[in-house]
């Protein structure tokens, strides 16, 4: 056989590099988004508008990154949908931000029409978001408080405490 031929350390050599090949792959595509400050956020609404920093300002903020393609992204919509209800009374901002075309956004809007808002940016990549859906929490200070990768029960209200605990 090929392999027994080989000498251990050579064998070993490739295996581990393969290794390192795969393990960056794999951190690229699936990496957890890092902590952006939010008054950072590139984001405009569909008309093109900027988002002024100040309209979150001292809010604790949801943000939900999401593609129109991807379907636990819309299986969710609902169950944020519903936890922007339970938490927007005590002053909890919720935003969905895509990098698809505004145009296409619009006629998504059209067809689920909701009311959580649509924003834009111009790569979700740039912001490091590989991965939809992915969710992240800021304080009233815009840290980072929570990020999930991932659908979640965002209604549960396990979750709605959990919330209210974190932007204390």
């Amino acid at each position: 056989m090929f392999f027994q031929k080989l000498p251990f350390s050579l064998l070993t050599g490739v295996l581990v590099i393969l290794a390192l090949i795969a393990g960056w792959w794999y951190y690229d595509r699936y990496r957890i988004a890092p902590e952006p400050a939010l008054a950072s956020l590139p984001l405009t609404d569909l008309e093109g508008h900027a988002l002024n920093p100040d309209q979150w300002a001292g809010k604790p903020v949801l943000i939900n990154f999401w593609q129109t393609w991807c379907g636990p992204c819309r299986q969710e919509i609902p169950d944020l949908e519903a936890a922007k209800t339970a938490l927007e009374a005590e002053g909890f901002v919720f935003a969905m931000v895509s990098d698809e075309p505004a145009a296409l956004l619009g006629e998504f809007r059209n067809q689920f029409p909701g009311s959580l808002p649509l924003w834009r940016t111009a790569s979700l990549k740039d912001i490091g978001v590989f991965t939809f859906p992915t969710t992240l929490l800021f304080n009233r200070q815009g840290e980072v408080v929570y990020k999930k990768v991932g659908m979640a029960e965002w209604s549960s209200p396990e979750m709605l405490n959990r919330f209210r605990e974190l932007v204390r």
